[in-house]
């Protein structure tokens, strides 16, 4: 776990009057939007009906009553935390968590390296994405570095911030050939410089990239359960012809 670092002590719209560390209610209450992201991770999440467990199944239930099992008990592991939910949840309100991007960010220049508390430019960046106020500060500073590295200049990150709200495996040159493929473009450093042009194209991109690679995902999740269903088939079959030849 990272070490948080010292909270500036400072009063400013970003946080509440009363205590200088908790972030104001309005901004709290934005934050707590979900991203399209994580919107499409926690439907992924969801599947309660996985084909694939039917192999693992009790040999003594048969197929239609494993299949009533393994909805009323979905897999565990899916909703398996290594932390208090109700913690975590809470975590960030201190606005700790924000202390530590704010500072990636001005290292990284997104912010000026003058940037104070409170201050227009912290205030406009916090309306266009809020939920920096809470993302993990390794992940923060890892997609801010992918950005970069992609080629994606400040100007663009500080007019999207929500650019920087995203995992950083799916900002990628997988991102540029997608847009690329999906509007003819022909090359990667036109889908670039297309986004340079238009912020929030690149976030379409993303988002698209994201999806693209989820259905993939779940195509070969199902080819995998087919080819498990299809074992646990003969098997059942097999065992049943087998049983009335006794």
């Amino acid at each position: 776990a990272f070490r948080p670092l010292a909270v500036e002590r400072r009063v400013s719209p970003v946080h509440a009057s009363a205590d200088p560390d908790a972030l104001e209610p309005h901004l709290v209450r934005a934050a707590e939007a979900p991203l399209p992201w994580e919107a499409v991770v926690e439907r992924e999440n969801r599947a309660v009906l996985d084909l694939s467990n039917w192999n693992r199944a009790d040999p003594g239930l048969s197929l239609s009553e494993a299949a009533a099992a393994e909805i009323r008990s979905p897999n565990e592991d899916t909703f398996a935390s290594s932390s208090d939910p109700a913690e975590d949840a809470d975590a960030w309100r201190d606005g700790e968590i924000w202390n530590i991007n704010r500072r990636a960010l001005m290292r990284r220049s997104v912010l000026s390296a003058d940037c104070e508390p409170g201050s227009e430019e912290e205030r406009s960046l916090l309306e266009l994405a809020p939920q920096l106020v809470r993302l993990s500060p390794a992940d923060v500073s890892a997609s801010t570095d992918a950005a970069l590295k992609l080629g994606a200049p400040l100007r663009l990150l500080r007019s999207e911030p929500r650019i920087l709200a995203y995992p950083p495996e799916y900002i990628c040159e997988g991102t540029l050939t997608f847009l690329s493929n999906m509007m003819m473009l022909g090359s990667e450093e036109v889908a670039l410089a297309l986004c340079k042009s238009t912020p929030k194209l690149f976030v379409s991109a993303i988002e698209g990239y994201m999806q693209e690679q989820s259905v993939k995902r779940a195509l070969g999740d199902a080819s995998n359960a087919v080819y498990g269903a299809s074992k646990a088939i003969a098997t059942d079959v097999g065992n049943r012809i087998r049983a009335t030849q006794k």
